[in-house]
């Protein structure tokens, strides 16, 4: 079983969740030692050699890295998630040259802590099947296209990937939601905090506030780049 590390100063603060883990009897449906398993595809083609990457968000564990066989296959070893949080898989193939027609992008994939996004779970196996062509332009790529909260959840992630050869891709985001904060979790091949490289990306988190009274909630974050605005949809129920 692989056991991701954490930071030290996140030791005091695992131990206190474990006890209260221990001391709650609730039943779940998330396995927190699974198997991931999957196939990398670009319209719905395998792809070989594929980076298949997997950490434990909100934890800043350790980074995993597995490469798919001929047939985009990938599996990873046993993931000690016992916290149960959301965990992120990102795939990608790195691009051949700027002039190729085989543009392989960048895929990720968040799965909650109820399995949410999965393709489908059978015991103690979860399996995500990213495909690598999610109908990119040729600027950049925001994804999800929508956020909903549902079931208690209440952190999700957006992706910003920069997919323009040779240029630099201005970004930032807005919103007007007392009940709702964004802040970057993770930038790759940054050139300033607000310029990302070539191939590069933002990971933003979204997190809901905490209490909420019973209802639904609608907003809408604004993702501005300098080649393009994306408006992405929140919606909300708190039960």
């Amino acid at each position: 079983m692989r056991y991701l590390k954490y930071p030290r100063i996140l030791t005091f603060w695992l131990l206190l969740s474990a006890l209260s883990l221990m001391q709650c009897s609730r039943e779940t449906t998330f396995n927190p030692y699974p198997v991931i398993k999957g196939q990398v595809t670009a319209g719905g083609v395998p792809v070989d050699s594929a980076t298949v990457k997997l950490w434990i968000a909100e934890l800043q564990s350790d980074t995993l890295t597995y490469i798919t066989d001929n047939f985009g296959n990938y599996t990873t070893e046993r993931i000690n998630n016992r916290f149960e949080r959301a965990i992120i898989i990102e795939a990608s193939r790195p691009y051949t040259t700027s002039s190729s027609k085989e543009k392989y992008g960048l895929m990720p994939v968040f799965i909650g802590s109820d399995g949410q996004n999965a393709d489908s779970i059978i015991a103690d196996v979860i399996y995500v099947n990213p495909d690598l062509k999610p109908g990119y332009s040729s600027y950049h790529y925001v994804t999800p296209k929508r956020l909903d909260f549902l079931y208690g959840q209440y952190i999700s992630y957006v992706y910003i990937i920069n997919d323009v050869f040779g240029k630099l891709l201005e970004w930032g985001v807005e919103h007007n939601t007392e009940w709702m904060s964004i802040i970057p979790s993770r930038i790759v091949n940054p050139y300033d905090s607000n310029h990302l490289k070539l191939g590069g990306y933002v990971i933003l988190q979204v997190k809901i506030k905490k209490p909420l009274p019973v209802g639904t909630y609608d907003s809408s974050i604004l993702v501005k780049t300098d080649q393009g605005n994306t408006v992405i949809p929140v919606h909300v129920v708190v039960e």
